[in-house]
């Protein structure tokens, strides 16, 4: 952590604030990290404090989320406030694109679905109904993130202190709610979706899960033994905490002691919702019905087939995409046929939020031609996505996004492919997704070619020509990489990064300022047939680049497996990084190594 904040743990409900992180972490939703510490000063003890993450870049990494905008939403006419820590000038597109967005929402002249993650928001909308309590969710305490890669808000949750039996304040659906702590009060985002009719019913799917008991049983059994840890810390300080539990329901309650409330919280919760959905449930099926109705109408020109029993959508075969296309995640799949030639203009994006197939073949290939600055995007698939017998050609990032294809949080088989010629700062971005890549090629990229973040898979059979920073980059990520060749890489051939566990198999890369880097607690395992670098001006190089992280390793089975040739210096390890071959440890190392590479600190 580089921010953090550090207060006595009564202030923050003793184990009910860490309780709330643990759940938010149980429902993939961004958390800080909470713990208690007991401090001594020149060996005086003091007693046991809390501490909590801050908002950073590093909270937002540690989440699998790339850097980004974090704010609240105010009160007040300046409708954003953004934290201290937020790089405003970086994400300068990002923040007019964010405030122009939420003005229109308040006016109501944007739908709240192209400002909001809906799933995320309506998430953390039933978390607070089974605390009973909704302080963390209120403008005053909510912090956003925009997530650069699916250009929407989501929420960052804390300070959710105090639990209460949910008859206290009741849900936000209740008239006692509505006059209390919504009516009146301006910019209310909480008001506007909760009148959003998708939006109800994705809080309806999400307040079923959160009131299944046997999902809070599992979640409470998963941390048995940590509760317990920190409980046995808390009493050293505050030996009567065991007497704040079983009190009246209207008295703020404290977990471990008063957990049948969650239960009980569980049950009034989803009685009350069923009730409210059974009243409103046929105009969310219009609703929805209408909007697949009216998009199947203004896309009809490019529209071959839809079954409406399947939910498979087949486009025409050759299509002039020529303003942003978004489709939405009520389809099974959208079949792009063999032998399809879609091209884009006017700087449009492709957005799909339902699985994507492309299924070209060796003699009919699928083709995709970008005139401008045009991008795609499959994001939050549950099921496979199908990348076959494809060509990519000339795709740049828009204004806002930096990859030109990017896959995020959606599982993608990708095969027999070919992308060239991007302008971007990625050529091909996989994000948080499950991925198999099989016999691809990407040539002549700008910038990165492969850029693969918080990410598990497999590669076998990769060719990276003419990239100009990076041939292949893997951040927070678990690959078993085979049979990859890289060409003339303007800066790392292959970088290794932040915490990733890589396995190369036959591996070559030519022509690069630094064939392999591994750096920032990395680990690297190089076994079986040859890794070979040559024409470097480092072969390879290990060493720290975040001081968030530690020092990377890099395990090489046998000597022989490793073949460098004509580069200007084979090593340069930095002091703490290993660099193990045949089990003896390389012990000419440097300090400061990515200073002497780069000129940096």
């Amino acid at each position: 952590m580089k921010r953090f904040v550090i207060q006595t743990a009564d202030d923050r409900g003793f184990l009910n604030e860490w309780y709330f992180h643990k759940y938010l972490k149980h429902n993939n939703l961004i958390n800080l990290k909470y713990f208690f510490i007991q401090p001594s000063i020149n060996g005086k003890k003091f007693k046991v404090y809390s501490v909590e993450q801050n908002f950073d870049d590093l909270l937002l990494d540690e989440n699998k989320k790339k850097d980004g905008l974090i704010f609240r939403i105010t009160d007040k006419d300046k409708i954003i406030k953004y934290q201290n820590t937020t790089n405003k000038k970086k994400f300068a597109k990002h923040k007019e694109y964010l405030e122009d967005n939420l003005k229109l929402f308040f006016e109501n002249k944007l739908s709240a679905e192209s400002v909001f993650d809906f799933t995320s928001m309506a998430k953390i909308f039933a978390i607070s109904e089974l605390w009973g309590y909704k302080h963390a969710i209120h403008q005053s305490q909510l912090r956003f993130y925009f997530n650069p890669d699916t250009l929407l808000i989501e929420p960052i949750g804390y300070d959710m202190s105090l639990l209460y039996h949910i008859s206290k304040y009741g849900t936000l659906l209740s008239r006692d709610y509505y006059e209390n702590f919504i009516k009146n009060t301006k910019n209310n985002y909480i008001e506007l979706l909760l009148k959003d009719l998708t939006f109800r019913g994705e809080l309806q799917k999400e307040i079923i899960k959160i009131t299944k008991q046997k999902d809070l049983e599992t979640f409470l059994n998963e941390n048995e033994k940590e509760i317990s840890e920190n409980l046995r810390k808390l009493y050293k300080s505050y030996w009567y905490l065991n007497l704040k539990g079983q009190r009246s329901k209207k008295i703020a309650k404290y977990l471990p002691y008063d957990t049948n409330i969650l239960f009980e919280n569980q049950k009034i919760v989803i009685d009350e919702y069923r009730d409210d959905y059974n009243k409103i449930e046929n105009k969310i099926i219009l609703k929805n019905e209408n909007s697949i109705n009216n998009f199947l109408e203004k896309n009809k020109k490019i529209i071959e087939s839809f079954n409406k029993e399947t939910k498979i959508l087949k486009l025409n075969k050759n299509i002039n995409i020529n303003e942003s296309l978004t489709i939405p995640n009520y389809f099974d799949t959208i079949i792009f046929q063999k032998g399809s030639e879609i091209n884009f203009y006017n700087n449009s994006n492709f957005i799909s939020y339902s699985r994507v197939k492309i299924n070209g073949t060796n003699s009919e290939k699928a083709k995709f031609n970008s005139y401008g600055k045009n991008s795609i995007s499959i994001i939050n698939t549950k099921k496979i996505n199908e990348i076959k017998n494809s060509e990519f050609n000339n795709f740049d990032e828009t204004n806002l996004k930096t990859g030109a294809i990017t896959i995020y949080k959606s599982p993608i088989f990708i095969s027999n492919s070919i992308f060239k010629n991007s302008e971007s700062e990625d050529s091909l971005n996989i994000v948080d997704s499950n991925f198999e890549i099989t016999n691809t090629t990407i040539e002549n990229s700008k910038n990165d070619a492969l850029d693969i973040d918080f990410s598990n898979g497999t590669i076998n059979g990769l060719n990276v020509k003419n990239s100009g920073n990076d041939g292949l980059d893997f951040s927070r990520s678990e690959v078993k990489a085979e049979n990859i060749y890289i060409f003339d890489a303007g800066d790392k051939g292959i970088s290794v990064g932040e915490k990733s566990n890589i396995n190369f198999i036959n591996t070559k890369i030519k022509k690069s300022k630094i064939g392999l880097a591994v750096k920032d607690e990395s680990k690297v395992l190089i076994e079986k047939n040859k890794f070979s670098i040559s024409d470097s001006f480092y072969c390879l190089g290990l060493y720290q680049k975040k001081k968030q992280f530690g020092y990377p390793e890099v395990k090489i089975q046998k000597k022989n497996n490793l073949n460098l040739n004509e580069c200007k210096n084979e090593f340069i390890v930095e002091k703490k990084s290993n660099l193990i071959i045949e089990d003896k440890i390389y012990n000419k190392t440097s300090k400061n190594v990515f200073k002497t590479l780069y000129g940096k600190n």
